[in-house]
This record gives structure tokens, sequence and C-alpha cells, in this order.
């Protein structure tokens, strides 16, 4: 017998001789018994060499060549050239040699194993070669050596799904719809499948023309983990499952669903389970997202910004003839911190980028990192300041210093532990998405919303509207940038929502809050808030996973977010209008309670605001040097104790121990403060010290009172918005146990601290010239607003509670005429919303019917896939049309039912028959709808009774 060459072991390939099964390179499993009649011989897989597979089975190599051709025409093209391929490689005489895709064959020089002729002695019995063989194959294992990164690897994987994934997308419109009958080529294989029933080895036929075995199985339903050569595939229900799942819970994370698919499907969980079923899922979503850009391409919805066009048809849907909006839209920008990603999460896929239509690309947001001016930080108190003292502005108000994104950019925190820090973006009034952009370890930066700025001025028409928390300090940011002249061209407006505008100064709410600006309706432009209370469901899903899957989660969050906002577009027109009708009735009889029944114009409510806003312009901040002076009297006072101190510690005689501390200490204290009231008086330019009883003192120490005083109301009104805010976060849902029950106990403290301020006013209160009242509980009461402790911390100087744009009821009755004139605003502007909406309805149904109608012949499954889409928009369209029928016979309705023509175009209609069963869905889901409260609805109305409640807080229910 001559000698054979020992082959050097696969580690990739896993044998199973004694199962009677071989699994190929390829991953198939191939049957392999005894070479009797009929019987198939092993295809060469390189788990042993072929002459030694000869040898164990007893057959010839004519037998074995002859019985091995009759297997390969069995066998489908492509697997057959594979295999060839590793046939080839396997034969190979050196072992040296370097084999494909970078594995090397390392045999180890063990002389005379598996050498018969090496005068090894054979017994009669005999066995010894095959022993041989057996040992031969256990120590001559393969060391595997790949030089590749695991990047690499992922890359290589990408770049074959890419080049299949236009086969993959047809075949998937094929499988889906129910395309032609599909023809097999003979060849069969086997492969592991997953599903929500079972987890098992199916059997499959090689289709005919189709030269992958991913798109194959796309025929059958299921998805492959790999491109090539693949061990596993996922049943298409099961991913869909998941991806809807996700959708309405998006903190559902993968590993808990394949753990539930491994309950379900009695088998034990592992870790491999999870990652073959991630990349399964990953190719199920591109390839849905090439579906979709087919369908685009097919509609003209590919052109660029198509989305931003078009996002609300509401905002967006433009008519003939229409009245013209004044702002054009109501936007909103906001940031919020929770969707964040640790640094060295997922860096394996680092380079891989995710498109998508509401992403701002990092150059699009770091062309204006360098727009505003660093600011130095804000220097502390000096040492004859005290910290509550300082008393910092920026732009034209003092309040941005409340809010973390007026800081400056060098004083932001940067986030090291994460590469995403967050998210900032846009919407409209309706919860549309516009745009978002990452903060990349950062916080709220002025280059992110100059960034979203710069888009919507490109896109949008001129007179827009934009609210931000810190709107009056970043009008002033947009001006001095490099978009001033085009936002000013544009006619670019901005405005402080509702909520946090309570939290700003009188003369800020006054200038920026949307109660007291016309054309803005009831809109309280806190829309981001709500957004951010349903994404943030998805922080804890995204924390740790690469960036292509947080883009990606993120993405499809959202765009279920804009489908649900534009199921819910009829709901909130029909709840606006109902408020606003409510507020039109409502209003005059409140005002005319106040009054005496005057009538409103009979009201005065402007020239009370002009004049309150004459005062508060006429009021500037006061200077430095003026604190300086009097903290400079402050410190002579207590330079004078301290000296006093001394001197009466030194008649004790003989002085104790304690006098002696004492002394001591009021020595170092007089020397201190000395050295204080020398640098204040250098600082001043004071030539000579004053002294109590002369002009400067006198006028330094009428300040401080002043000064005593307005601190006093500033301690005041801050604890009573803490407690405020503590309040509302009690009541939120998504708050801990053991947060509430801190929160609580701060409450109670709240209270005292409270009484303790309140004490301390009055105290101040009293040294002022003439004094001022005291501030009872029961006076108190009759303080309508937050905004009544500006009028008091005014009244230091002059008492201006007389004047009528001071009175309490005349405030308040401003507040009610100024409601009622918004309710009318927003009847305007929800006339124009209700019609475009009724039009857009016909015109997208219209547009989906005339594409249908075209693609009928020459695209069948393209023109499937639209009716599958158009099923769906008459759904929801079926409800809104019940909406609006029932807000159309609201009384009070001023607006058309009318359909009307988009601007710039003429109506076609081709009316193509419509499914009854989707009609009769639609209905069913208006009356359930009509039935129960919509969540958001909720939220609405706890958002708009939240306002209510700050705008017209009394201090009575603060101590309740």
């Amino acid at each position: 017998m001559p000698a054979l060459r020992p082959a050097p072991h696969r580690r990739k390939v896993k044998s199973k001789l004694s199962q009677g099964v071989k699994i190929s390179r390829l991953g198939v499993r191939h049957q392999v018994t005894t070479l009797g009649e009929g019987a198939r011989p092993p295809v060469r897989t390189g788990i042993l060499h072929e002459r030694v597979m000869r040898a164990k089975l007893g057959v010839s190599a004519e037998r074995w060549d002859e019985k091995r051709q009759e297997y390969n025409q069995d066998l489908h093209q492509s697997t057959r050239r594979a295999l060839e391929q590793v046939s080839q490689d396997i034969g190979r005489s050196n072992h040296d040699e370097t084999m494909m895709d970078g594995w090397e064959d390392v045999v180890e020089n063990i002389d005379g194993i598996g050498c018969p002729d090496n005068n090894r002695e054979i017994s009669h019995e005999g066995g010894e070669y095959l022993a041989t063989c057996e040992y031969d194959r256990h120590i001559r294992m393969r060391k595997q050596k790949d030089g590749r990164t695991w990047a690499e690897v992922i890359h290589r994987r990408d770049q074959a799904w890419q080049a299949q994934m236009p086969a993959l997308a047809d075949a998937y419109l094929l499988w889906k719809h129910g395309g032609t009958r599909i023809e097999t080529s003979g060849g069969k294989f086997i492969l592991s499948v997953m599903g929500i029933g079972a987890c098992m080895e199916r059997e499959f036929s090689h289709i005919s023309g189709v030269s992958h075995i991913s798109v194959t199985l796309i025929h059958y339903g299921i998805i492959s983990c790999n491109p090539v050569d693949p061990s596993m595939a996922f049943e298409v229900a099961t991913l869909e499952v998941f991806r809807r799942l996700r959708l309405r819970s998006p903190h559902v994370s993968i590993q808990a669903w394949v753990r539930v698919l491994c309950d379900v499907c009695k088998i034990n969980y592992r870790r491999y389970l999870r990652e073959q079923f991630t990349r399964a899922f990953d190719t199920y979503l591109d390839l849905l997202r090439h579906v979709d850009a087919k369908v685009k391409a097919i509609m003209s919805h590919d052109t660029p910004n198509w989305r931003m066009k078009h996002m609300c048809p509401s905002c967006c849907h433009k008519l003939n003839g229409e009245t013209e909006l004044q702002p054009s839209m109501l936007l909103a920008l906001d940031g919020n911190n929770s969707l964040k990603r640790l640094a060295r999460s997922g860096r394996q896929d680092i380079n891989k980028p995710f498109l998508s239509d509401y992403y701002l690309t990092v150059d699009q947001v770091d062309q204006f990192k360098d727009e505003v001016r660093k600011r130095p930080k804000a220097k502390g108190p000096t040492l004859w300041q005290e910290a509550e003292q300082v008393d910092t502005t920026y732009g034209d108000t003092t309040c941005t210093d409340r809010w973390k994104a007026a800081n400056a950019d060098a004083v932001k925190a940067t986030y090291k532990e994460f590469d995403e820090s967050g998210i900032f973006l846009s919407a409209c009034r309706h919860g549309f998405i516009i745009l978002i952009a990452d903060m990349v370890r950062s916080g709220e930066l002025a280059k992110y919303p100059l960034a979203h700025l710069n888009k919507i001025i490109e896109v949008y028409d001129s007179n827009l509207a934009i609210g931000y928390d810190i709107a009056c300090s970043f009008a002033t940011t947009v001006k001095n940038s490099s978009l001033g002249a085009h936002a000013q061209e544009k006619q670019l407006r901005f405005v402080v929502p509702a909520f946090h505008g309570y939290a700003h100064n009188r003369r800020c709410q006054l200038q920026w809050h949307p109660l007291y600006l016309h054309g803005f309706g009831i809109e309280d432009l806190e829309v981001c808030e709500r957004i951010f209370k349903g994404s943030n469901a998805l922080a804890s899903a995204i924390r740790h996973t690469s960036r292509f899957h947080r883009h990606q989660a993120i993405d499809m969050y959202f765009r279920q977010h804009d489908e649900d906002k534009y199921e819910l577009l009829s709901t909130f027109l029909y709840n606006n209008y109902a408020q606003a009708l409510g507020l039109i009735h409502d209003m005059p009889v409140a005002i005319a309670a106040l009054t005496g029944y005057q009538s409103v114009a009979d009201t005065h409510y402007q020239k009370w605001l002009d004049q309150e806003r004459t005062y508060l312009a006429s009021k500037e901040i006061e200077p430095d040097s003026d604190i300086a002076r009097g903290q400079y009297v402050t410190v002579l006072t207590k330079m004078q104790l301290a000296k006093h101190m001394f001197d009466a510690t030194c008649q004790f005689t003989p002085p104790t121990s304690r006098v002696r501390a004492i002394r001591q200490q009021a020595w170092e204290a007089y020397e201190f403060l000395q050295k204080e009231v020398m640098s204040i008086e250098e600082t001043l330019d004071i030539a000579e010290r004053w002294t109590p009883g002369c002009h400067e003192w006198e006028v330094a120490m009428s300040y401080n009172k002043i000064r005593e005083y307005q601190l006093a109301v500033d301690k005041l009104e801050g604890l009573v918005v803490q407690r405020l805010f503590e309040l509302t976060k009690a009541n939120l849902s998504g708050t801990g146990y053991k947060l509430r029950v801190h929160i609580s106990k701060s409450l109670q403290t709240r209270c005292k601290a409270i009484q303790s301020a309140l004490k301390r006013y009055n105290q101040a209160a009293a040294k002022l010239v003439p004094p001022r009242p005291r501030l009872e509980w029961q006076e108190v009461v009759e303080y309508g607003t937050l905004a009544e402790f500006d009028l008091l911390r005014s009244a230091a100087r002059e008492d201006i509670r007389k004047l009528p744009w001071a009175d309490t009821v005349n405030r308040q009755v401003t507040i009610y005429s100024l409601r009622l004139e918004r309710a009318k605003e927003e009847i305007a502007r929800l006339n124009v919303e209700v019609a475009r909406l009724n039009t857009w309805i016909h015109d997208s149904e219209t547009e989906y019917e005339m594409q249908i109608h075209n693609l009928q012949a020459h695209k069948p499954l393209l023109c499937e896939e639209l009716k599958e889409q158009l099923q769906t928009w008459r759904r929801l369209n079926d409800y809104h049309r019940h909406k609006l029928k029932a807000l159309f016979a609201l009384p009070g309705y001023t607006g058309s039912s009318e359909i009307g023509t988009q601007l710039g175009t003429t109506r076609i209609t081709i009316k193509l028959p419509s499914s009854s069963q989707a009609t009769h869905h639609g209905v069913a889901k208006a009356r359930e709808d009509d039935e129960d409260e919509d969540e958001d609805d909720e939220d609405n109305e706890e958002m708009s009774r939240l306002e209510d409640y700050i705008s017209s807080l009394s201090m009575n229910d603060l101590i309740t």
C-alpha cells in the first residue's frame, strides 16, 4: 500500500460520521452511508483526505469517482462549483500553501504517523492502520490563523448582502404577493430554520436561475443569517412580528425576543442565537428599505427633501385660494439627553453608515461649530460678594441663566463616557418630525439648533415661527451668526414654549411667550417634550449598541411615530377646534364677572400691557458699582464689629483660654476684613473712608435694604417654583417609588421653608422707607400668577401696586382677554389646516390609484405593493373622514367642508374599486376611537391642565 500524506484538519467543519451525516464547507448537510448499491459517496469536505476515506470505507478509486460524478449531477450549479473549488484546495500536495480567505494549514511534524511503510509491524488481526489514521486526525489539528479584523469581516459580509439586495427585493415581492409558481432545479439542501412555532431542520430545493442560496430562501419566506454559506435562517413572519413589537414597545431587546423564541421552541438559549437573529433582522430591515425605495421611485417620492416638504398634510399641503397664515408654520426645537450611547460600544461596525432622510450629517452640524464666539466662564463672587447676590445677564434678558441650554458653549458638560450624548430634533406643531441631529460628546451646543435652522430655511417658505426653550437668547445668537441675514429675509420668528415660558421673568414673557404674541392661537409649542416622553423608552435598548444599530433603532421609532401622528391628526384638529370654541364661549363670561359685566372692548388690556412693558424696560440692570458700594458698607460694619469684639476681650484680666481664643479669632477677622476694605476702596477709588452718618454711607445702607428685600422676594419665588415642579414630578407616571418618597419628604420641608422665606420677606419689607405692607397668607391668595413676584421685586423702589396695569383683577382680565384673542386666531388657523387635510386625503388616494393603474401591465409585483399601501391609507383616511364629519357638525364651525386643489395643480380623479373590508375596518376603528380616548389626547389634556395651573397658580394651592 502506498504511503498516504496525512491531511490537515479543518476545525470549521464538523464531522458526524457516526450519525451518517457530513457537513460541507457551505454548511449544507449531505447523507453518507457505506457505498453499497445505489449509495452516494461523500463529497470531499476537507475533514479527511480522500484516500483515507476510501481506505476507511473499503472502496476502490474507480467506484469512488463513478459515484461522486453521479452525485454531483444532482447538485445545484453554484454548489457544484463551490465544492470543486474546495476539492482543489484540499488536494494540493504542499500542506504549507496558503488557503483561501487568509486561512493557513499548519501541520505538526510527527514522524511515522499515518505512514504504514515506516517499518511498523501490522498484526494478523489488523486494524493498526485505521487506528493510526484516527490518532492522526486528532493530533494533527489545524491551527487557524486569520489576519482579518472583525470589522473587515463585517464589511465583507455587508458588501455581499448589498450585491444580492436587488435580487432579494424582487424575490421578497414575489413571495409576499403570491407571484408565479417557482421552478426548482432538482438539487436540495437542508438548513436549520427558527420560527415562532418551532426550530427544526428543513429541506429546500434550489430554484432555477437563482445563483444565491439567500435568494432561494427568500422564495420560501426565509431569511438567512449570512449572504454566503448560511448555517441558520429565520422565518420572515418571525422577523416581522419582532419588528412590529419593537415599534410599539421600543425597550424590547433582541436578546429578550430570542429568549422568548427559545422558550416557545423548547430549546436552550445560546448567545450565538442572538447574534444570528441580529444579522437576519438587519438584513430584513435593509430589505424593507430597498422595497420602500422602489415604491418611492415609482411614486416620484425620492426627490431631495421630499419627506420634509410633505411630512405633515396640515402644514405642507397648501391649497389654491386659501387664507394666508401668519405665521405660515409653527415649529419647535429642543434637545434630549436620554438617547445616549456608551463609548466603545459596538466598535466593529463603526464605519458602517446608516442613511436616513431624518438625520443631519455630522458635517452639516459642524459647519456651525465656530459660529458662537467662546464666552469666558462666569467668575465666581468676590470676597465681598455673596453667591446669591451675583446677577449675570445674556442678551436682553436675565431669565436665560436658569437654563442649561443658555450657558456658554465652553462651560457645557462634555460627556466622555458617551459617543452620542443625546439627540436634537425639530417638529411641527402636530408632532411630525422634521429633522434629527446627534449631540456628539457635548451638551446642547448652539451648533445643533443652527444646523436645523439652516435646513429649515432652505426647504420651507418664509414667515416661520419656531419655539425654543431659550428663544429669548437664541434669537441674538441667530442674528449674530452667518444665518442672520437669511433668517431676517425669511422673516423668522422665535417664541418660548408656554410651559417653559412661565419660568422666564416677566419682561421676557411679555416679549416671547405665545400668549402675548399674535398669530399663535392656543398652541403651546411644547410638542418636543411630548415626543421625548415616548422616545425615552428607547434609551435602554440602544445604550450599548453600535452607532449603526442606534441610528437604525431611532429611525424605526420616529417613522412609526410619524405614522401614529398621521392617524391622530384629525383628532388633534377636532380637539383644538372644540377647545377654541369653548374658550370663545367661556372667556367673555369670566371677564364680565371680574369687571362688573363690562365688555371686552372696555377692558383696555392692550393699553395695560404696553404700560407694563414700558415700565419694565425703564428698569435697567443695576451696575456692579452699586453692588460694590453696598457691600463696602457691609464689610465696614463687620470690620468695626470685629474691632469692638477684640477691644472687649482685651479688658479681661487675666484672660482665660476661651477669651484668648475669641480674641485671636476677632483679630484675624479684623485683619482679613481690613484688607477687603482696602481692596474695595482701591476698586471704587475711595480716597476717604466712609463713616456712619455720611451721605455715601446712608445711600449705600438704603441700597442694601432694597437689595435685601429683592433677595427675599427671589428666595420666596424660588421656593414656590421648586415646590411646584416637585408636585408635578411626583405625579408623573414614570417616576419611581423611591423618587416619589424622596419628593414627598422634600415637600414637607418645603412648606416650612416657604414660611421662613415669607418671614424674611416681611422683615426686609419693614426696613424700607417707607415700609412696604406685610405680606400675609390671605393676601398672597389674591395674587393670581407667579409673575406677581416680579411686581413685588419692582415695588422695592416705588409702590406700583396701585397702578391700573398692576391691579390683580386687571391682570386676570388681561389674561382672559388674551386667551379669547388667541382662541379666535386658532379657529382661523384650524379652518385652513382642516381644508388641507381634507384635500390631502383625496389627493393621496388619487395618486396611488393613478400609479396602480399605470403599473398593472408591466410591473405587477410593485402594483400589488402599492395596493397594499393604499389599503392602509384608506383604513386611516376612513377614520379621518369620520372625524372630519364630526368636526364639520360642531356648532360654531366656520370653515369649508369642500375638497380643494393643491397649490399649483389641478384636480384629477381616477377611482378604483375600494376594498369593502378596509372601509368597514376604518369605520369600526373610528367608532372605537370615539368610545375610548386616545393616550396622546390624554397627554395633551394633561399638559394643557398643567399649563393653566401654572399660569393661574395661587399661594393658597401651595400651602394646602
